[in-house]
């Protein structure tokens, strides 16, 4: 005999009001978390106690009060537009309290205020030296806002200076102290070091500060 797997109680419709104004849309009917996710991956908080949650299958971001667990609104629907997501992935939070949010099947990642506003994007759909594919974690450092990348199906890391225009690809594919394979999750240290988690290698790798 089979298993019958349980029903998935229905996603809350959006409030009407908000739907039409504000970036942010709450929900009507919303009594605890499970209501609401489907499929959360990355998480982030940002320097006022909010916190992000990624949905990838909803293709939609879920923030929080990050004591209390109220829920505060969601941003964003499936497509290829600004604040339309394709799968998003890893979150990380700037100084200024910008997210960013890596598309696993947009090939880019978008930048938007906590306010839902957008900002700008890296990536997108492109065969250049610099396209990132399958992206996944990333960081941003709290020195000099450079962001880091984890480039996953290109097996490397791609650096992002605000100071520059060109990205900086970071490795190549391998099993050396240089080389990553399927790279996933990005953190940076309060020195400015980078730590990627070499998936495919089963290993960590710490790159210095740039």
């Amino acid at each position: 005999m089979g298993v019958t797997a349980a029903p998935r109680a229905p996603v809350p419709t959006l409030d009407p009001v908000t739907e039409a104004n504000a970036s942010w849309k709450t929900l009507v009917g919303v009594a605890t978390l499970p209501n609401i996710f489907d499929a959360p991956v990355g998480v982030a908080v940002d320097s006022l106690g909010v916190l992000y949650v990624s949905d990838v299958t909803q293709h939609r971001l879920l923030r929080f009060d990050s004591v209390t667990g109220r829920f505060e609104g969601m941003l964003g629907s499936a497509g290829t537009g600004q604040l339309q997501f394709q799968a998003p992935m890893g979150l990380a939070i700037d100084s200024q309290d910008n997210v960013y949010v890596a598309e696993r099947g947009g090939n880019r990642i978008q930048i938007f205020d906590r306010q839902g506003g957008f900002i700008g994007q890296f990536g997108g759909e492109g065969d250049g030296p610099t396209e990132v594919r399958l992206p996944a974690g990333l960081a941003v450092s709290p020195h000099n806002g450079t962001l880091y990348v984890a480039d996953t199906e290109n097996n490397r890391v791609v650096r992002y200076s605000p100071t520059s225009p060109d990205p900086m690809p970071l490795g190549q594919k391998g099993s050396g102290p240089d080389q990553f394979l399927s790279p996933g999750g990005v953190a940076i240290d309060k020195a400015g070091n980078v730590f990627v988690a070499d998936t495919g290698n089963k290993r960590i790798l710490r790159l210095a500060a740039h």
